[in-house]
């Protein structure tokens, strides 16, 4: 089959090499060349296939039509709606939203130097200690 489609394809695709004041060399493209770039060419098909395959069933969950994905045969009707995932991204937006910076207060008025030193520092530790993708997993 490959043969088929390359034969006499060898001249119009060769490599020329000029050597000195000579004609051209021509070095034809072999079968062996065709066949492994043949090759390549199926494993890149097939690798591109299951990736396409991949971003449709994400795209298709991400739509809440993922249901067909997951069960092949059925006739029972799952649901189609929104509501679920769109009620938990908002409750994490509002918690988000609401993040807790920290707000340190004098207990007397002789405090007021430390409260001041403190507020200074402690978001330097919780940033040093990723708290706020802590919190974003929470």
């Amino acid at each position: 089959m490959i043969n088929d489609q390359f034969q006499g394809i060898a001249p119009e695709m060769a490599n020329s090499q000029a050597v000195g004041n000579e004609q051209p060399v021509v070095q034809p493209i072999g079968r062996e060349q065709i066949q492994g770039a043949f090759q390549i060419l199926q494993s890149y098909r097939t690798g591109k296939a299951n990736l396409e395959q991949r971003i449709i069933q994400n795209e298709q969950w991400y739509k809440l039509r993922h249901w067909g994905c997951l069960q092949k045969s059925g006739s029972q009707v799952e649901p189609v709606s929104g509501w679920l995932f769109n009620a938990i991204a908002n409750k994490h937006a509002d918690a988000m939203d609401n993040y807790p910076s920290p707000n340190i207060l004098p207990r007397e008025q002789g405090d007021e130097a430390q409260a001041k030193m403190l507020s200074d520092i402690v978001p330097v530790v919780l940033e040093q200690n990723d708290f706020e993708e802590v919190y974003d997993r929470v």
